[in-house]
């Protein structure tokens, strides 16, 4: 797909040039990590591409409610838009929100681990019984690489608030990783327990 094409294709004659040309700079630039980050949600490519495009049409149509608040405002308010259109397929589909942990990802927090086949299943295991809402925040910091900023911008919440639930679930995450190591009779090496503290 032609980025610009896409947004050009739009209707732009009631917004203002800036701000259709910020939209298209972010169209451009952060396409692939909101594709990623509703792909990861959802795991269909061509519902995953059609949310993407759902929120950026949205963000067009509602540009009189947009805050420029900060340097990354704007691609901060399409990645939350784009959160709301996925909670909003999932309410249309009348199916329960699921969330994907690939084992990819473990992998780019447990690089220096790569024989330790036993410890990231058990990391794994652990991440997919964690509640939902907890998860989100390991993947939004950990796997979609955002800031707390974009987080607080994304959720509405504070940064602050964001550090301290991170920090609460990091510890929860270890405990639950402890326990299930001492039920399946896996010793747990240090490097894992200080990777989960870090995380």
């Amino acid at each position: 797909m032609n980025k610009s094409k896409h947004i050009e294709a739009t209707d732009q004659n009631a917004l203002a040039p800036e701000f259709v040309t910020d939209l298209e700079k972010v169209y451009n630039e952060h396409y692939l990590a909101i594709y990623r980050f509703v792909y990861h949600r959802i795991e269909r490519k061509e519902d995953a591409a059609d949310i993407v495009s759902s929120a950026f049409m949205k963000a067009m149509k509602n540009a009189d409610k947009f805050e420029n608040r900060h340097e990354n405002a704007l691609k901060s308010w399409i990645f939350r838009i784009a959160s709301n259109e996925v909670l909003l397929y999932y309410r249309k589909k009348k199916v329960e929100r699921k969330y994907f942990v690939e084992e990819k990802y473990l992998q780019s927090i447990t690089e220096e681990m790569e024989d330790e086949k036993p410890e990231m299943q058990l990391m794994l295991e652990s991440l997919q019984n964690i509640p939902q809402a907890d998860y989100e925040l390991i993947q939004m910091k950990h796997f979609d690489g955002m800031s707390f900023r974009d987080m607080a911008e994304i959720l509405d919440k504070s940064e602050e608030s964001l550090r301290v639930s991170l920090y609460r679930i990091r510890k929860k995450l270890y405990r639950a990783t402890v326990e299930l190591s001492k039920r399946k009779g896996i010793e747990i090496m240090l490097s894992l327990a200080v990777l989960l503290m870090a995380l």
